[in-house]
């Protein structure tokens, strides 16, 4: 369920320029912080504020430090759950991944359906800090009161959300061992949640928040002062999301049927491979803001340290271009 609100984090980063049109009052103080250190600087002190608006250096400054000072940890926090999830799907495999039920031994279906839940669980837990990590990238971006208002809104319902599904994971059969256990049991014992409906309702709650969260940072868009070409750029950007809802919609249809399976070791193969895809890409495109610091660092590290006809001068690649024409 990691969609379109991912990829709007990227385009986000664009739109801070919108924080000159609104009161310093009503702005982030994290990126008001930017603002002023960037003013102070010798080459933008001296310029009015209509050139600062269109001067790019002074644009890129501000959007480097914002992404710099201001990033948030949920993002580091999902990238550190995303290594336990990875390395217990590794160790399904060998448990009977993929396979059919009747071929295993007893101890490999009870330690497949422990790793299961483990996965299950991480999975509803880094979907719901990654959402939040870009709800609060928003708080920091844009200085709206009623869009932030939104955005708090939104956070609570993330979290809750998350939460509630995570309770959900450990009490779907109770006492709590039945889990892994009680695919012994010819009769079933003890409590047991329907499963198909958790999942249809994780599912349908969170593609719904998807296209919620994008619709959010639209609503600030047509407040920037960019011709139609650079509005429809970024709208365009917004729209690679798509991938991802489709992503979302077939691991949602794969769910549905590993939820009413007699053979749950071969049946959640497909479902294990689309939840992968969906947090693994869910996570860098929710660290991508951040992926412009790389940039920098390539182009003012390692450039300078190559010999001068390869270096860039303030033109791109142009230096290079002319040293090529000189020697045909």
């Amino acid at each position: 369920m990691l969609t379109l609100r991912f990829i709007v984090a990227v385009g986000a980063s664009c739109l801070f320029r919108l924080a000159g049109a609104q009161s310093l009052a009503d702005a982030p103080q994290c990126s008001t912080k930017c603002l002023f250190q960037a003013m102070s600087q010798p080459a933008f002190a001296n310029q009015s504020q209509a050139e600062l608006c269109v001067d790019q250096g002074f644009n890129n400054f501000v959007g480097g430090c914002v992404q710099q000072g201001c990033s948030v940890v949920e993002s580091l926090v999902a990238f550190a759950a995303l290594i336990p999830f990875i390395v217990l799907i590794q160790y399904m495999i060998p448990q009977g991944l993929g396979l059919d039920i009747w071929v295993l031994h007893d101890y490999q279906i009870t330690t497949f359906l422990r790793y299961l839940l483990m996965v299950q669980t991480l999975y509803v837990f880094i979907l719901s800090i990654v959402k939040a990590s870009i709800l609060l990238f928003f708080l920091r971006i844009f200085p709206d009161k009623k869009f932030r208002i939104a955005i708090w809104w939104t956070l609570a319902y993330d979290l809750f959300v998350g939460f509630i599904f995570i309770v959900f994971s450990f009490v779907q059969r109770q006492p709590t061992w039945l889990i892994w256990e009680g695919w012994r049991d010819k009769e079933p014992r003890g409590v047991i949640l329907d499963l198909n409906k958790m999942g249809l309702s994780h599912g349908g709650m969170n593609i719904a928040l998807d296209v919620w969260m994008l619709i959010l940072p639209l609503t600030q868009l047509y407040k920037l002062n960019l011709k139609m070409k650079k509005k429809l750029g970024i709208i365009a950007m917004f729209s690679v999301g798509i991938f991802l809802t489709v992503v979302s919609v077939v691991r949602l249809r794969s769910l549905i049927s590993f939820a009413t399976s007699a053979n749950a070791t071969a049946d959640a193969r497909g479902t294990t491979i689309w939840s992968a895809i969906e947090i693994c890409t869910g996570v860098v495109v929710a660290c991508m803001p951040n992926a412009r610091q790389i940039d920098a660092w390539n182009e003012f590290g390692v450039a300078a340290s190559l010999p001068r006809p390869f270096a860039r001068d303030a033109g791109g690649s142009e230096l290079f271009g002319r040293q090529i024409s000189a020697n045909r």
